[in-house]
């Protein structure tokens, strides 16, 4: 497994998310809690603030080159320009800011389609303590 990374906070190092069996994949009851240090474990209920923050994306650069070729092969110079610009891009980083009972705050930095997160996440939705901060 993968731990995520604690990128700014309270806590250094990584966040080792405590889960039930995936066969079923990742839900709400899988929670189990986790553990950032050791001797420092928190079980579900200590969950006070899941903050989705931001994902850090880039372009593939393979992608975007292969395209402009052929798009200049197609339609010149503005085809090489429009394949570069429709490469796809990728998500790398996916932050979150976590608030816990006793007051401590870190932020996690995980790639996407974690597992260990998502079930996190679902059980802060379940719980209503998810949120989004919009950048206001």
């Amino acid at each position: 497994m993968i731990f995520p990374k604690i990128v700014a906070g309270d806590f250094e190092g990584s966040v080792e998310i405590k889960i039930g069996v995936l066969w079923s994949g990742p839900k709400a009851s899988k929670f189990k809690g986790f553990r950032l240090q050791p001797g420092i474990q928190y079980t579900p209920s200590d969950l006070r603030r899941v903050i989705y923050l931001s994902d850090e994306s880039s372009k593939s650069f393979l992608s975007g080159a292969a395209r402009g070729v052929a798009g200049g092969l197609l339609l010149g110079g503005v085809g090489a320009v429009a394949g570069v610009l429709s490469a796809g891009s990728k998500t790398k980083v996916i932050n979150y800011g976590v608030e816990l009972a006793d007051g401590k705050k870190f932020i996690m930095a995980q790639a996407p389609n974690n597992k260990l997160v998502m079930c996190m996440i679902a059980y802060a939705k379940e719980q209503g303590i998810y949120e989004h901060d919009l950048g206001f």
